[in-house]
């Protein structure tokens, strides 16, 4: 069944009203007519079963037929704070980073980051990525779309950014004993960060930043993973610790 989000405003028990760009999506492109049946999904997680009963030129009015449980309810949020690579690679990551269910991504620029971005470049980004985060959503039935910050500087950062945190990992090629597993086995986590080096790694400045503010280095294996491929396989491996 499709999926779309909207704002809570356009929410109002017993409807529900479409007014943004998948106004067209829905009638030109899924040519739904009245009767067909979507999921809607607000800002608060709440994911609804509706069908079409109206359809304007600039708005789809739809009827609730019954609000479903929110899935997510239980899980852990996971942010990734990962460091800007080159070219279109972060197109990828965020992509697939949504799929698997993070809650929230911050790029990140560490000493060894490559990519310089101005004010437009930047905003042009942002635009981007948050457009991939709704189709990626959508394609894996989310319920929430991951939020995407402006960039940080991790020479900048302060310790309070990592308050809200019961666990911040770091995949790290020096670290040789911690995986994981160790991490996961021992005790549980709601709220995780996730913080993922550059191409050419993380200085040892950098790590020791890191570790001031209680951050856990963990091992991905023997073999020196891409940045792209490390965040993805790391978030694979939290993931299924967590069932």
């Amino acid at each position: 069944m499709h999926r779309f989000f909207v704002s809570t405003d356009n929410i109002k028990p017993p409807e529900i009203f479409i007014t943004n760009s998948d106004v067209n999506h829905i009638k030109n492109v899924l040519r739904l007519s009245l009767g067909d049946k979507i999921i809607v999904c607000d800002d608060f997680r709440n994911e609804y079963r509706a069908k079409i009963v109206e359809i304007e030129k600039n708005k789809i009015r739809l009827e609730i037929i019954e609000k479903l449980p929110d899935k997510d309810i239980y899980f852990p949020k996971i942010t990734l704070f990962q460091s800007l690579p080159k070219s279109s690679k972060m197109d990828l990551i965020i992509r697939q980073a949504t799929e698997l269910g993070v809650f929230r991504i911050t790029p990140l620029i560490t000493e060894r980051t490559i990519v310089k971005l101005d004010s437009v470049s930047l905003e042009s980004r942002l635009n981007r990525w948050k457009k991939i985060t709704i189709e990626a959503s959508k394609q894996s039935q989310r319920s929430a779309i991951p939020e995407i910050t402006n960039p940080i500087e991790l020479i900048n950062i302060k310790e309070d950014v990592f308050k809200e945190f019961d666990l911040v990992i770091v995949p790290w090629e020096k670290e040789k004993k911690t995986s994981v597993r160790d991490i996961f086995s021992k005790e549980s986590f709601k709220n995780i960060a996730v913080i993922i080096g550059p191409e050419g790694g993380f200085s040892e400045e950098e790590i020791k930043k890191l570790l001031d503010f209680n951050a856990k280095t963990v091992t991905l294996g023997r073999n020196i993973l891409r940045t792209e491929t490390a965040s993805i396989v790391i978030l694979a491996v939290i993931f299924y610790e967590l069932g």
